[in-house]
């Protein structure tokens, strides 16, 4: 999402770029890095005068970091979460110590870069997204407001287990709807972009789903999604998470108006409810005791695009002109 949304940024200013992607799920549009032949990858490097990596892979960070130095390429990092193991922590300062700039999206990801780094959040308004919501989706919503029930969003870039714990807390939504108030006032919409790497996990889930009988109370879409659009038909958003960075879903929810519900693991945005973490009792009640706040006069949430900009044309000036 943000680097979707920075990167029409980019093109609006009329800076030229090129997406590499690292997934294994193809996206329109973007271009894959399982496809590029090794010169390819490094030709297109030597030909950029930036390479701005964001990647959560410490390991391919830094080797992204060492091939464009290697390339005489600028480098500017942005990291987005925490990961306190030691080898990808050793490899994240190494590539940050390469870089000619660092970005950190919150004071406390900020300092575990180990360099100094600049604190930008991820958040970039939708402003360019179409935000169209699938029309199965869409239906599925409205159906479930017809019967008077508010509906919960929750998304999640892939699912994934740290310890054995889901890092997005998508089995601890489905374990609150085992309680029969939750039932009978919320539904859920639970979306998952990539499932490829997790997809025994996702089958899992559904078949949990099933087996309660949630099929009307909860639904679970993988694939591609503007998740925005999503959020604009909630009436709670849901960041359930075990670990986080500045999550950007929080912040397009609380610019949208949209109440937030969070665990405690990391400092939220001012506006942001939160609960103990993995505590299902404490999240069903957080969830019943705010369904009615949509409406409300919501909380301001700054656009940090333009500070990513403006670092991005720092590190190009003297290279090519840049319109401003």
């Amino acid at each position: 999402m943000h680097i979707r949304r920075l990167s029409r940024m980019y093109e609006k200013q009329g800076i030229a770029y090129q997406l590499l992607d690292e997934s294994r799920l193809a996206k329109p549009g973007v271009r894959s890095l399982r496809g590029l032949s090794p010169f390819a990858y490094l030709g297109l490097l030597r030909r950029s005068d930036l390479v701005h990596i964001h990647t959560s892979n410490r390991y391919l960070r830094l080797v992204h970091t060492i091939a464009a130095r290697a390339m005489g390429t600028r480098v500017l990092q942005t990291v987005h979460g925490h990961d306190r193991r030691f080898l990808p922590r050793l490899c994240l300062r190494a590539a940050c110590w390469l870089a000619q700039e660092r970005i950190g999206v919150s004071e406390a990801v900020a300092r575990e870069i180990g360099f100094p780094a600049l604190v930008i959040p991820a958040f970039i308004s939708p402003v360019y997204d179409t935000e169209e919501v699938p029309a199965d989706v869409a239906s599925w919503i409205e159906k479930r407001k017809q019967e008077g029930k508010a509906v919960i969003a929750l998304n999640a870039s892939r699912l994934t287990k740290s310890d054995g714990v889901d890092v997005y807390g998508v089995d601890l939504l489905i374990s609150a709807f085992m309680l029969p108030e939750m039932r009978g006032r919320c539904a859920a919409v639970i979306c998952i972009s990539d499932i490829q790497r997790d997809s025994a996990y996702f089958y899992h889930l559904q078949d949990s789903i099933r087996r309660e009988g949630l099929q009307d109370h909860i639904l679970l879409r993988s694939g591609e999604i503007e998740f925005s659009g999503v959020l604009k038909l909630s009436d709670l958003f849901i960041r359930p998470t075990s670990t986080d960075g500045d999550a950007v879903s929080v912040r397009e929810a609380i610019w949208l108006g949209v109440p937030t519900i969070a665990s405690d693991v990391v400092s939220r945005p001012t506006g942001v409810i939160v609960f103990r973490n993995r505590d299902v009792e404490d999240l069903a009640s957080k969830i019943l005791a705010n369904l009615s706040l949509k409406g409300g006069d919501g909380v301001t949430s700054s656009c940090y695009g333009e500070q990513v900009l403006e670092v991005s044309r720092r590190l190009l000036k003297g290279t090519f002109d840049v319109a401003k």
